[in-house]
């Protein structure tokens, strides 16, 4: 799941939201189909990296919903929706912002409400005018959007935190950089979904859970004349 990298331009701060939104968090019931694709149960795997792989194709083949509290916008909560057919949806909402951001074909669209936000994380501030309050800017992600959920290869096992999420054993794997750690836990049995992950980022803790495996999501993109382009968002914003 894609946490992420900063510097101070208005570019980056929609990077940033990504990373930031995808570092999400939650709580809600999950359950899981059967079969990975390998045909082994995550409790089988002796490499943590073949495990991840194994996730990560079976989180993005499949539909989920995915809800918590979050790192991001000073603390707050979050909802993901994804479908492999319509994309991805995050509803983000905290003490700094709130607003919406959808990915598709590897193009990101996010409210201006919500990169607004995002930017004065990164210590800046923008105010956006009330004609462009509604408006989605709209970028190239440089990554297809499972970027936003995938677990990276480096992560390792973490034995001493396997357990059980919603009931369903669970494999513990873990990473960290600096101030930020991520623990995710997947379904020991059946098809290896992600079934939650537990997050710190700078002191801050979230949890997000994962589930409604294989139910179709309806995710309506904005409508065209409801985008801008972050080249023009910029200058009308900042005006260079």
């Amino acid at each position: 799941m894609r946490h992420i990298h900063r510097p101070a331009t208005l570019l980056r701060p929609l990077i940033v939201t990504a990373a930031l939104l995808a570092a999400v968090t939650g709580c809600t019931s999950s359950d899981s189909g059967s079969g990975s694709g390998s045909g082994k149960n995550a409790a089988s795997y002796d490499k943590a990296g073949d495990l991840v792989k194994e996730v990560n194709k079976a989180m993005k083949a499949t539909a989920f919903h995915a809800s918590g509290s979050s790192t991001a916008l000073g603390g707050g909560t979050q909802e993901t929706w994804s479908d492999p057919a319509e994309g991805l949806r995050m509803k983000s909402s905290g003490a700094e912002g709130a607003g919406e951001m959808y990915c598709k074909d590897g193009k990101n669209y996010i409210s201006a409400s919500l990169l607004a936000a995002s930017v004065e994380q990164t210590g800046q501030k923008i105010t956006v005018p009330p004609k462009l309050a509604d408006v989605y800017v709209a970028s190239e992600a440089g990554q297809s959007c499972d970027a936003y959920y995938r677990i990276d290869e480096s992560a390792k096992f973490a034995k001493d935190k396997n357990g059980k999420v919603g009931g369903q054993e669970t494999v513990a794997l873990t990473m960290s950089v600096g101030t930020t750690s991520d623990t995710y836990h997947v379904a020991a049995e059946g098809t290896p979904y992600l079934l939650r992950m537990d997050s710190t980022r700078d002191g801050r803790t979230s949890s997000t859970t994962y589930g409604k495996f294989g139910e179709k999501n309806a995710i309506t993109l904005p409508k065209e004349a409801d985008t801008m382009p972050m080249a023009d968002f910029r200058k009308q914003v900042m005006g260079s």
